[in-house]
């Protein structure tokens, strides 16, 4: 094994995956490549000692890169030229982005074992696929447990629509507003909002067509109470200026904290966590001035609530075409109760790296099925809608295209629809599918 004059990145790489394993790593030069190999040792009987036994890791490219075997039934430099890494990121990719939509702070050993690879390997599939599709990590939150409801408010100008920096002007400093979106359609202005109370909205909804810009353009607004039980919106760090009027303090007249009331210090360890899921407890620790361990106890104690479901990702590099909301109104209740079944099927479905509908809910006035689809392909968006026309009766089906990001973002994630609403309706209510063991996504 060469272990000599090797060039400074392939060095520094060789020393990093020195400190990630238990026993002696070394690298061979074949035909000027560098090729990593864990040293362990065995016991041969016939012998009578131990032998030393050397397992492929990978190879380390001059840059310092290391890429890792591929450890399937033939290893070594010849199995990584038949099978690369390009030839199985789509593999990794869906178990990677999966588990880290159902846990986002799994460890890396826990993952590797999932993937079926060494955690070196696993490590770098997760770091590729982090940077590839942008992936963010935060904090899935059940605001309901919070004493919030979610509502969605559609906006329908008469004539002229505002310019984009109208909009945002008026809108951004909106604690309460989580989402905003710009469509084409039968409405213009899509957005969703977090209020403890419904007189809360009228007021928000007064004040916005009274005191903003939005006073200059004639509009019809409309809103509906919506629960996003199964899928997420993230937070925008706004709300977590609402969210200090629901900090507890002790009284005489409040002993103990209500339900929907928190901790400061749940409150600053939500908040952080949704900034960046990934943030160690140590550091939120030392921000506040927290005795060591303290994050982590109330990181457990709020899954332990329910009021943190879990870390969460949401990917912002992926090439999209376009969002469409798309609603499916029920016009003829005898006849769409019947093909309801067919519709959470639809809702469900699992495709590609992302799920097919970052959104997927009952609304109401008029009651409706609403659907958020992430378009990769015209052709996509256009057999959707056949299949659903063709399948699902007595229904109105109608789509708008989000033109403009203006506050917020949608979640786009690869969560496991095992844990949706749909699928227990699909398994308890019509028997449509057989109940399976949810997988744990546990740490």
């Amino acid at each position: 094994m060469m272990m000599v004059n090797l060039p400074t990145k392939v060095a520094e790489c060789l020393k990093r995956l020195r400190s990630e394993h238990h026993h002696y790593v070394a690298v061979k030069v074949i035909g000027g490549k560098h090729y990593a190999f864990e040293i362990t040792s065995k016991w041969n009987a016939g012998k009578k000692k131990s032998v030393a036994v050397t397992g492929y890791l990978g190879r380390i490219k001059e840059d310092g890169t290391f890429v890792p075997a591929c450890h399937r039934q033939n290893v070594g430099p010849a199995a990584e030229r038949n099978n690369g890494p390009e030839a199985l990121e789509d593999k990794y990719d869906k178990t990677i982005l999966r588990n880290l939509s159902m846990n986002g702070r799994m460890t890396i050993p826990a993952l590797a074992g999932r993937i079926g690879l060494a955690a070196t390997s696993a490590g770098y599939w997760v770091k590729k696929a982090e940077e590839k599709y942008g992936i963010r990590y935060f904090a899935e939150i059940d605001t309901e447990k919070l004493g919030y409801i979610g509502y969605l408010v559609f906006v329908k100008f008469n004539d002229k629509i505002p310019q984009y920096e109208e909009i945002k002007q008026s809108i951004e400093n909106e604690a309460a507003i989580q989402l905003a979106v710009l469509t084409s359609g039968e409405y213009d202005l899509i957005m969703y909002v977090l209020t403890t109370a419904p007189r809360d909205l009228a007021y928000l909804v007064y004040n916005l067509r009274a005191n903003t810009p939005f006073s200059k353009y004639p509009s019809l607004w409309y809103t509906t109470a919506n629960y996003f039980r199964s899928h997420t919106i993230p937070l925008r760090d706004e709300f977590f200026g609402l969210l200090k009027g629901r900090i507890w303090h002790r009284t005489r007249e409040k002993p103990r904290p209500s339900e929907t009331d928190i901790t400061e210090r749940e409150h600053n360890v939500l908040r952080e966590l949704n900034l960046n899921g990934s943030a160690g407890f140590g550091d939120i620790d030392k921000k506040y001035g927290y005795g060591k361990g303290t994050s982590r106890y109330t990181y457990m104690k709020l899954k332990e609530k329910g009021i943190l479901k879990r870390i969460t990702i949401t990917l912002g590099k992926l090439p999209l075409k376009y969002t469409s909301f798309m609603f499916v109104d029920i016009v003829d209740l005898s006849l769409f109760r019947k093909a309801r079944p067919q519709l959470l099927l639809e809702a469900i479905k699992d495709t590609g790296v992302v799920n097919k509908y970052s959104l997927a809910n009952e609304t109401w006035i008029p009651e409706s099925f609403l659907m958020v689809m992430p378009v990769f392909a015209e052709d996509d968006l256009i057999a959707t809608e056949d299949e659903i026309k063709r399948k699902i009766t007595g229904i109105r089906f109608r789509k708008m295209l989000v033109t403009k990001m203006i506050i917020g973002s949608f979640c786009f994630r690869k969560f496991d629809t095992a844990y949706t609403n749909q699928h227990r309706l699909l398994v308890e209510e019509y028997k449509l599918i057989n109940e399976s063991m949810r997988t744990d996504y546990g740490e």
